[in-house]
C-alpha cells in the first residue's frame, strides 16, 4: 500500500544495469546517501523527493520552503527505472487520480500532521488522490487516529464515503484505540459516517477537483476531550 521494495545497487554509484528501482517516495535515499545516476541536488526530482520526506516526517518549515518551488504536489516516485523487458504502463494508461505509490498529503495525513496537510490543500494538493489500492489521504488519515487531520480533509471536500479495494471507508480504518469512551466514538461517527450525507450533496466542481477551498479553511479544532 503505497510501498515498494528497493532493488539494491547501491554499491555502484556509477550506472544501474538491468536493475528496477520502484522510487515509493522516501526510502532510496535513506540507504545510499545519493542517487546512482550523479548528482541530481536541486533538480525537480530531488526536490519532490525532499517534499515527500519532509511530508512524511511532519517538517513544516521544511515543506513551506520546498512548496515555494511551485513543484507538483501530487506528484510521486520522482525517480523510477526499469528493466528493459519491464512491463510498466504510463501513468496516462491509469485512472486519472490513480496511480502507484503515495502522494505527499498521504504521507502527511498517515502521519497526523494536520498543518502540514494544511499547506499542500493551499497548493492544490489532490485530497482525493489515490494510490494502486484505492486508499486516499482520508483513509491514511483514519488510520492515524488523528481527528484533526480528518477534518481538515473534510473541510477541503475529501469524499467521505469513498471506498478503498478492499472495501473499507475511512470510518473502518479508525485505530479501535481512537474510541477511549462512548462519547469519542460518537464524535468519530459524527465526522465519518454522518458527514457521508453532506459528501453526497457537495458542489459537483467538488469531484472534478476544480474547487480549491483552502482560503476558507480554519486551523483544525482542538478535538482533546480527555
Amino acid at each position: 500500500m503505497g510501498n515498494t521494495n528497493v532493488a539494491s545497487c547501491h554499491s555502484c554509484h556509477q550506472r544501474c544495469e538491468n536493475v528496477a528501482i520502484e522510487y515509493a517516495g522516501v526510502d532510496l535515499y535513506a540507504l545510499t546517501g545519493s542517487h546512482p545516476d550523479g548528482d541530481l541536488h536541486g533538480s525537480e526530482a530531488m526536490l519532490t523527493h525532499k517534499m515527500l520526506v519532509a511530508a512524511k516526517e511532519g517538517k513544516e518549515d521544511e515543506l513551506h520552503q520546498l512548496l515555494l518551488h511551485g513543484l507538483c504536489v501530487d506528484k510521486r516516485r520522482p525517480f523510477f527505472m526499469k528493466r528493459e523487458s519491464e512491463d510498466v504502463k504510463p501513468e496516462s494508461f491509469r485512472p486519472v487520480r490513480r496511480q502507484l505509490g503515495m502522494s505527499a498529503l498521504m504521507y502527511a495525513a498517515q502521519g497526523g500532521y494536520a498543518k502540514c496537510c494544511l499547506q499542500l490543500l493551499a497548493a492544490n494538493a489532490d485530497p482525493n488522490a489515490e494510490d494502486e489500492d484505492g486508499m486516499r489521504p482520508l483513509h491514511f488519515a483514519a488510520t492515524s487516529g488523528d481527528m484533526a487531520v480528518c477534518e481538515v480533509l473534510i473541510q477541503h471536500r475529501a469524499d467521505v464515503g469513498a471506498k478503498a479495494d478492499d472495501e473499507k471507508t475511512a470510518f473502518d480504518l479508525v485505530p479501535r484505540d481512537a474510541f477511549p469512551s462512548a462519547r469519542h466514538q460518537q464524535r468519530w461517527l459524527e465526522l465519518l459516517k454522518e458527514s457521508q450525507s453532506d459528501s453526497a450533496n457537495q458542489d459537483p466542481q467538488a469531484e472534478d477537483g476544480s474547487a480549491n477551498p483552502a482560503e476558507d479553511a480554519q486551523e483544525p479544532a482542538d478535538t482533546n476531550w480527555g
